[in-house]
């Protein structure tokens, strides 16, 4: 994927996508840890973005330094990238995101000396703020000529004209019924001290729904108002909102969701805390928020969420929370989840593909170990298709894998149905090395 997303190969990335859609959320394992579109920035491949949002319109956009995709492509010059960025519906609230440091995209180029960056961004932020109607639900205000103040982050005019004109406060911008109200755009550009004051005079607005289904709380979240939406949840919390703390948007995250997708470890240990019950969700592509952490290897978050007995552990493509710290190579997170949820080690995906044998077919020595430690009779299961696991391990030629598993279970099932055993899969497969190898273990135990 991450060579794919390098390369340019936008028709190889289609094939890997169309066979795991979950793939578009993997991060690599760099200091920086980059997920797929800060790559794609970073070598301006617009194309390869495009088909990462076709297939997952929520992938991950922030590097372990906070940097979003915008942030790596100003740094690195791809105006195309920007120009793609800031007109995508998906992505264009991505210039008012700021990294660890505070630092939004705009204020990147100006410190770089990008003149050409500047105005690059500039011109989108005008052309937002003056576009009539607007077409964002992440929008700037209101259009010109209004007499409304859903842009004003001023406290003062804003209670002002509260007192002369009370209707004003539950207003929207031109969506109709369900466009943003006030609090949502304070909530979305990080104006907390604008949505103190505008909850403490309309406590009601903490529930408005806007067209995306987003309350202010989840409008911050997404975002990445942290800030304002530790505050909000607070008020939340005070007027003793639940349904509005575990809303979930039209795409089914939650605040939960989102908190853990965009790597706000502390505000999702806080979420947790304050609401459990956000553990239970999933979204439409049927991931709960502990297969989002163990993704995005949050063990802090993991612990917290395997603490609640009732939470839900699903994941895109029928994989579990299980499936997902196997993919990762995570076995400390293997170890949690095993113990916590032995049943999971026995759940297939929709490849028919049990944990445990993805740990196989990836070579995962280390994570087949703690798995066959922890219940030895895993290394004899078979899966629907019929496939033993030493024949797994034969496919891909893993004799380190076939050591660990006959170490566990010495007369581990090497047959499949039809009679074929592991040694005619690695003499198909010219595995040359597994045939002397697999012998080898098989004297040991």
């Amino acid at each position: 994927m991450h060579l794919a997303a390098i390369e340019n190969k936008i028709d190889v990335l289609t094939v890997l996508l169309e066979q795991d859609q979950s793939l578009d959320y993997f991060i690599s394992t760099t200091t920086d840890a980059a997920p797929l579109l800060c790559i794609a920035a970073s070598q301006g491949n617009v194309g390869v973005a495009r088909e990462l949002l076709r297939h997952c319109p929520d992938p991950p956009y922030c590097d372990a330094t906070g940097s979003t995709c915008l942030h790596v492509a100003v740094s690195f010059g791809q105006a195309d990238f920007v120009r793609f960025v800031v007109r995508s519906p998906q992505l264009e609230h991505l210039v008012n995101l700021p990294d660890n440091n505070g630092e939004t995209a705009l204020q990147l180029a100006a410190r770089i000396n990008d003149t050409n960056m500047v105005a690059l961004l500039r011109f989108h932020l005008n052309s937002s703020i003056n576009a009539e109607p607007f077409t964002s639900v992440r929008d700037a205000g209101p259009t010109p000529g209004s007499s409304s103040m859903w842009s004003c982050t001023h406290v003062a005019e804003m209670r002002h004209l509260y007192l002369n004109v009370p209707a004003v406060l539950v207003g929207t911008t031109p969506q109709g019924p369900q466009g943003n109200t006030c609090l949502h755009i304070a909530a979305i550009h990080g104006h907390e001290v604008f949505c103190k004051e505008a909850e403490a005079l309309k406590p009601s607005l903490l529930a408005a729904v806007n067209s995306d289904g987003e309350t202010p709380l989840l409008a911050a979240v997404a975002s990445g108002r942290v800030s304002v939406a530790s505050a909000l949840l607070r008020c939340c919390r005070d007027h003793q909102l639940s349904e509005t703390i575990l809303k979930q948007d039209k795409q089914g995250h939650n605040a939960l969701h989102h908190a853990i997708r965009c790597g706000h470890r502390e505000l999702a240990l806080e979420l947790i805390e304050a609401e459990p019950a956000l553990s239970h969700a999933v979204n439409q592509y049927g991931e709960s928020p502990m297969f989002i952490a163990v993704m995005r290897n949050c063990e802090d978050v993991v612990d917290k969420l395997l603490q609640i007995p009732d939470s839900a552990h699903g994941g895109a493509y029928g994989c579990n929370a299980l499936h997902a710290a196997v993919k990762n190579g995570n076995s400390a997170v293997v170890e949690k989840i095993v113990e916590a949820r032995p049943g999971l080690a026995r759940e297939e995906d929709k490849s028919v593909c049990t944990p445990t044998m993805l740990a196989v077919l990836w070579g995962k020595i280390d994570v087949v170990s703690v798995l066959l430690e922890h219940d030895r009779s895993l290394g004899y299961l078979l899966c629907t298709a019929g496939n033993p696991l030493l024949v797994c391990a034969a496919f891909r030629g893993h004799v380190g894998v076939a050591r660990e598993l006959l170490k566990h279970c010495p007369d581990a099932p090497y047959c499949k149905p039809n009679g074929w055993t592991c040694l005619h899969e690695a003499v198909v497969q010219q595995h040359q090395d597994f045939c002397p190898g697999l012998a080898a273990a098989s004297q040991t135990h």
